[in-house]
């Protein structure tokens, strides 16, 4: 079973307010066992995940950690991209083409979920959080399009005012003091960003075009993290 699993299952009956007897009566199972499969001491059969994807109206891949949208969408590619090149060799061509579907699909998924942050900016309303969160994805843009920009050398630099030997560590400060200040302001009376709320219902509700695109890109950062950190 997934170690996904029970992180899911807890999170869920939570965010619900919902007690484990109660689910646990609902479910026809104990109390103990359900305390048991959400602190992943035991693993469930298929006849629970089956019955407790029902209960909770998500999908059992995302139950599993397998997708981050609860009814198991996956994202779709909107772009028709070649399938071959009459210039490349089959091998070159097999990979621009999965080179392309991978652009494609995080290009998506990273416009789907500016999308909801933009759309939550608005409502909230702060000009100073728009400010520093926009500054923060600037230099964050900024930052990727010189590293490609400078992978060739011949390119000239004068469109640039920053130094080429120090962009880089420049955007990771400024990103850095950024994202503290977002921070900060939401913590800030008058900011209405407490006020939001947000859970895996009410953002499949509210954002159904672009929900499936921020999940997916949570559970992808998240993985990726936890890889190259070692977190847990």
């Amino acid at each position: 079973m997934s170690n996904d699993f029970a992180r899911i299952i807890t999170y869920l009956r939570k965010e619900r307010h919902l007690s484990q007897k109660q689910v646990a009566t609902d479910l026809g199972i104990s109390q103990a066992l359900l305390s048991h499969y959400e602190k992943g001491v035991r693993e469930c059969g298929l006849d629970f995940l089956i019955s407790i994807a029902d209960y909770y109206d998500v999908s059992c891949d995302y139950l599993l950690g397998r997708t981050y949208d609860r009814q198991g969408a996956v994202i779709e590619i909107d772009e028709q991209i070649p399938t071959d090149s009459p210039l490349e060799s089959e091998n070159e061509a097999s990979k621009a083409h999965s080179g392309s579907i991978v652009a494609a699909v995080n290009k998506k998924i990273i416009i789907g979920s500016l999308n909801i942050i933009f759309n939550l900016l608005q409502i909230i309303n702060s000009k100073s959080l728009i400010k520093h969160i926009s500054d923060f994805l600037f230099a964050g843009i900024y930052k990727c399009f010189r590293i490609i920009f400078s992978a060739n050398k011949e390119n000239p630099q004068d469109m640039f005012s920053i130094d080429k030997e120090l962009y880089g560590g420049y955007c990771d400060a400024f990103m850095t003091l950024t994202s503290t200040h977002a921070k900060a302001e939401t913590k800030s009376k008058k900011c209405s960003a407490a006020a939001v709320s947000l859970s895996g219902d009410e953002i499949a509700q509210h954002y159904p075009e672009n929900a499936s695109s921020l999940f997916n890109l949570i559970s992808a950062a998240e993985k990726r993290i936890k890889l190259k950190t070692g977190g847990k």
